[in-house]
């Protein structure tokens, strides 16, 4: 019986809070009407903004597929065009920041380092998407290491190792910070690059390479891997 009671308390409730709401609404007809009109356009510039944002979305995806394209046609240049529109015309999209990754990679190819590194930043510095942040990463770490940015190309290898250990890019990432320490003279820190890159990753190509720079490394110190 008592949770029946409870059930009726409640309904009870419900129907005075509905009949209070209606005796105001007719009380008050004109701030009713005022508020309903609020949020009937509220409402519209909710949906209309929610289709215009889908619109936008499938536009920028489009056009990187067609920029994609372009380059596996062996057509860079018309890729690079297009990755440029998609970059100005749709700022801060998923679309911009996967447009900067392949331009990156494309000036990278051509040697601008400085060019490549402008087009990538941005990307690591807003943090989204996050799928694409350690793509970023790897190719900035790549740029500024060919461009002799040392100490820039360590800080960018170690942040990236530190942030995602588990990357399918990490051993990469092990192996190119390695290099770099060998090439600035820091044999041990070099080794001890090498050394966990052969630990968390054995039996695989990256150990095998790894256990061979270790030698290397122990045999003569001052002959640095070379440089990818």
């Amino acid at each position: 019986m008592a949770d029946f009671s409870r059930q009726g308390l409640k309904k009870n409730e419900l129907e005075d809070v509905v009949l209070w709401a209606v005796n105001w609404a007719k009380s008050n007809r004109q701030l009713f009407n005022g508020i309903a009109g609020i949020l009937a356009v509220s409402i519209a510039l909710t949906v209309f903004f929610f289709i215009r944002y889908h619109t936008v979305r499938e536009r920028a995806n489009d056009k990187l597929s067609f920029a994609q394209a372009n380059f596996l046609q062996g057509k860079p240049q018309d890729g690079a065009k297009i990755l440029d529109e998609i970059i100005n015309q749709y700022p801060g999209t998923t679309a911009d920041y996967k447009a900067r990754l392949q331009k990156a990679e494309y000036l990278f190819d051509l040697q601008d380092y400085a060019g490549a590194e402008k087009a990538i930043t941005p990307v690591i510095e807003k943090g989204r998407p996050k799928t694409v942040i350690p793509l970023a990463m790897s190719v900035l770490g790549a740029v500024r290491e060919n461009a002799g940015n040392y100490r820039e190309a360590i800080a960018t290898y170690n942040a990236f190792l530190d942030n995602y250990p588990e990357h399918f890019l990490t051993p990469k990432i092990y192996e190119s910070l390695a290099r770099v320490y060998e090439i600035t003279g820091s044999t041990q820190d070099a080794r001890s690059s090498y050394e966990k890159l052969a630990t968390l990753y054995p039996s695989s190509p990256w150990a095998q390479r790894a256990q061979e720079r270790i030698a290397a490394l122990s045999n003569n110190p001052q002959v640095p891997a070379k440089q990818k």
